[in-house]
């Protein structure tokens, strides 16, 4: 399977996070849950993918959830998650800090699935969904 098919699977849930993409959501409202943050995540076909994270979590778990829901394995390093500012320019996401206190203009909180590095010999790449 390619990327593109991985890119329309929905409905996962682990933890803390919980996404709200799954076929019993289609056309209604999301409600966010007590003590987490709405974010949502435009993905590389364009479809979005509506994530609550603990309001006190870090990054990463976006980003590992994100991940998950693709499938991406140990080359989920090439990938990361974008935002604007105010002043629209862009940065990455840091999995080191908190969404909130990264990203000034939300709850719900707009980020774009990116391509983050591009390996010098794509030949090395070992799983074929990342290619």
């Amino acid at each position: 399977m390619g990327l593109w098919q991985f890119l329309s699977r929905r409905g996962r849930s682990r933890g803390g996070v919980r996404l709200a993409n799954g076929p019993d959501t289609a056309g209604s409202c999301h409600v966010t849950p007590k003590g987490h943050v709405e974010c949502m995540v435009q993905m590389l076909d364009g479809e979005d993918l509506t994530v609550f994270v603990p309001k006190k979590s870090l990054a990463q778990d976006l980003i590992n959830e994100v991940a998950h829901h693709l499938e991406l394995g140990v080359e989920r390093d090439y990938f990361g998650l974008q935002f604007s500012d105010t002043h629209q320019v862009q940065h990455w996401l840091d999995p080191t800090k908190t969404v909130k206190k990264q990203i000034k203009i939300g709850p719900p909180y707009s980020l774009r699935f990116r391509v983050k590095l591009f390996p010098p010999n794509p030949q090395n790449i070992r799983e074929d969904l990342t290619k």
